[in-house]
């Protein structure tokens, strides 16, 4: 069981957003290799707490590779004259009582900022890394962990906000609520905390917006991968929130003779080679994503980086990579970070650079593409990096993602 929960937990950190950004568009393409030869490199040390032995060992496997090659990439091109990287990383093994003392042992490593893609980390943290002033930047976004605006940083999404955002696309774009009164809602879902999120977003939504939807249930549940009664449950509904392993559930409500759409997030395409191998395509046809950047199909000057850097790193196994999902994108989060450093180096020079330099530079970091259309930020009172999501959608013909809206959309942040 502790498997079991570790492996589902672990998908919350693939929310990826596989936006990558940076300042005047430096996070997502680094600046080439820079010649200039400073006296001597200072090593900037990144304490990661991560799962490399335990239970969600497998599903960070790609978010480590991708800020160990986002890492490499600055090193090997002296993007930032006169610094150097090096990654310490902590086994915390999904075990929260693992969390303060892998704190404690990056601080003895003279670690100068912290990541993390665990769950829960960066609310623990919180407290500590206010009194240490020690930034953090969590790839799971937890509104607990950045309100109020302090040292921790979220890279990725909010479930509350993606709820939001979709739902107000749905009810516009895909659903003729005033033809054919409130669309019927619901969800079926491990209790995990994006998840529960996410699911309780739907429903505030549902009951602000009573002419566009109707919220039928939540069922969220203990781990099982047996998912008949919840499928039955919502069968009627018109959109359904599925769990983030999704193959399973998908063939037990189209067995049920639902005809609903599957609408998820980020962390639902994290495992499209699970859907392949179940052969589950036909069930998923047609699933709404709202996502937050370019699928590994399109072009873009940032998703194309991140293919290069892949196929540089990992000749070889770029397509096997990429069918797995999103994992390996979630370099663009760790670009965007680097890029914050970078900017505070500019200040301070790298004899200078601490952990509150990073805070001050984090804290007005802003980025545009596509000619201001995907905007990304922080600011003294907000900690979340996305500002627009963009719909995809799972078409079954093609065994992939495809774009199902060309625009980008404001994030909600309330119902």
């Amino acid at each position: 069981m502790r498997i079991v929960s570790g492996i589902i937990i672990t998908v919350t950190l693939l929310m990826l957003v596989q936006a990558g950004c940076g300042s005047d568009g430096d996070a997502t393409v680094p600046t080439e290799e820079n010649n200039d030869t400073p006296e001597k490199t200072v090593t900037i040390k990144i304490g990661n707490i991560t799962d490399l032995t335990g239970p969600g060992a497998n599903g960070m496997e790609l978010v480590n590779v991708g800020l160990e090659d986002a890492a490499r990439y600055y090193n090997e091109n002296n993007v930032i004259p006169g610094v150097e990287f090096e990654v310490v990383h902590w086994d915390g093994q999904l075990d929260s009582s693992r969390t303060i003392p892998g704190y404690e042992w990056l601080l003895h490593k003279g670690v100068d900022f912290m990541t993390t893609c665990a769950p829960e980390v960066a609310v623990v943290l919180k407290s500590r890394a206010e009194t240490d002033k020690i930034v953090l930047f969590t790839q799971v976004g937890e509104l607990e962990a950045i309100e109020p605006p302090g040292y921790v940083f979220c890279l990725g999404s909010i479930p509350q906000y993606e709820a939001y955002t979709l739902l107000s696309w749905i009810a516009e774009n895909d659903w003729d609520y005033e033809r054919n009164g409130p669309a019927k809602i619901g969800a079926a879902a491990w209790a995990e905390p994006y998840a529960n999120g996410f699911v309780r977003a739907m429903k505030d939504y549902a009951e602000a917006h009573p002419d566009q939807f109707e919220f039928v249930g939540g069922y969220l549940t203990n781990f099982t991968f047996n998912w008949s009664n919840e499928a039955e449950s919502l069968r009627e509904c018109d959109y359904v929130f599925p769990p983030l392993l999704v193959h399973g559930f998908a063939e037990d409500i189209r067995n049920a003779g639902s005809s609903a759409k599957l609408v998820g997030a980020s962390p639902h395409t994290a495992f499209l080679k699970q859907v392949s191998d179940a052969g589950a395509w036909p069930a998923i046809d047609g699933m709404l994503f709202i996502y937050a950047g370019l699928w590994w199909n399109e072009t873009g000057e940032d998703i194309d980086f991140q293919k290069s850097l892949l196929a540089e790193y990992h000749p070889g196994k770029e397509e096997e990579i990429m069918s797995r999902g999103s994992g390996y994108a979630g370099i663009g989060p760790y670009l965007m970070m680097f890029d914050i450093v970078a900017k505070a180096v500019e200040t301070t020079g790298p004899d200078g650079l601490n952990s509150e330099a990073i805070y001050d530079a984090a804290q007005s970091w802003s980025d545009s593409l596509d000619e201001g259309e995907r905007g990304y930020s922080y600011s003294p009172t907000k900690r979340y990096i996305l500002n627009v999501f963009d719909i995809i959608e799972a078409n079954a013909e093609q065994q992939t993602l495809v774009r199902n809206d060309p625009n980008w959309y404001s994030i909600l942040t309330e119902p």
